[in-house]
């Protein structure tokens, strides 16, 4: 399943501004709602990732998906 994405507005200098230059001087940002399951999904692994353990599990899979990078660039692996 997945997300509902939302523009949302966001003026650049001050509302007066954006008055005066019309919405050229805006921005859109992006606000996505995943469903219930997949936010608290989500959650769990960004909580993970906080941990001591998380962290080095992480820098292992940097190393080992930089070392495949390289493989690839460098050797044209795949």
């Amino acid at each position: 399943m997945h997300g509902m994405s939302i523009g949302i507005r966001r003026a650049r200098r001050a509302r007066r501004v954006w008055r005066l230059n019309g919405p050229r001087s805006c921005r859109i940002e992006l606000l996505t709602l995943h469903p219930r399951a997949e936010h608290e999904a989500l959650a769990a692994a960004r909580k993970q990732h906080e941990s001591e353990q998380g962290r080095r599990l992480y820098e292992q899979r940097q190393g080992i998906e930089g070392t495949i990078s390289q493989g690839v660039r460098s050797f044209g692996l795949r």
